[in-house]
């Protein structure tokens, strides 16, 4: 969900569809392709990522979507193809999972390119997640972790940079993109329950703190016998 006032407020539906609160009643509109997230900085300024269809006959099944709405209308803008070489893999698929906006010329997303494992065809080494900057002008191609348990989620870190973060160890593997492109691996986001290394960490949320640098994370941590729901925390000037 996004709301930028009282009578302005998106939500993601299912089918390809997006819900829009206009105050007094919601509408439902019909998007370009699939969405999986929704971020933006202004009632004209707003995205969703996904994927849309690709050439079931030729190639990947999907390739990544990413549709902006102006104020006016949703259009689906190019991104990067993505293909194993031949001889590819059975299912192959691209698609995006999240993403986060800065500013009407900066806003970044991450998804997966992936196959059916395990189906008799050519099994590839896994590639690295997908990362994407938009830069005013288009959506272009980033490095991004060399890890395949990156990235599934993405929150704007409060000064200029952005975590990147999935499942793993602890709760989460978690990555930051400084404003400069440096990306660093954090060892852990700091949790207030006692975390071991044989615990398993899923973040399913994570978002910033409007005016800090602060970044809180929702998630669950898991043993053989027992799950819980946890917090964690990445405060950007250390603390």
């Amino acid at each position: 969900m996004r709301v930028f006032a009282p009578d302005d407020a998106w939500i993601l539906a299912s089918e390809g569809k997006a819900g829009h609160w206009g105050g007094t009643r919601r509408r439902t509109v019909t998007l370009p392709a699939r969405a999986s997230a929704l971020a933006g900085t202004a009632p004209d300024d707003l995205w969703a990522v996904g994927h849309r269809k690709g050439n079931a006959t030729r190639g990947p099944l999907t390739q990544p979507a990413a549709m902006h709405w102006d104020g006016r209308s949703w259009r689906l803008l190019p991104t990067p193809v993505y293909r194993f070489p031949d001889p590819a893999p059975p299912e192959e698929g691209a698609q995006l999972l999240d993403v986060v906006a800065l500013s009407p010329k900066e806003a970044w997303t991450v998804g997966k390119h992936t196959f059916n494992h395990g189906e008799g065809g050519p099994e590839p080494a896994a590639p690295q997640p997908i990362l994407l900057r938009w830069d005013g002008s288009a959506w272009r191609r980033h490095p991004a972790p060399a890890s395949s348990a990156c990235c599934a989620k993405l929150a704007v870190d409060g000064t200029g940079g952005i975590l990147l973060s999935s499942s793993g160890v602890g709760l989460g593997n978690t990555w930051r993109l400084t404003p400069d492109g440096v990306m660093t691996r954090l060892s852990r986001m700091k949790v207030e329950v006692k975390v071991s290394r044989r615990q398993y960490g899923e973040i399913q949320a994570m978002t910033g703190i409007p005016g800090t640098g602060t970044v809180l994370a929702a998630g669950t941590l898991s043993a053989r016998t027992w799950s819980r729901a946890a917090i964690a925390e990445f405060r950007a000037n250390g603390e």
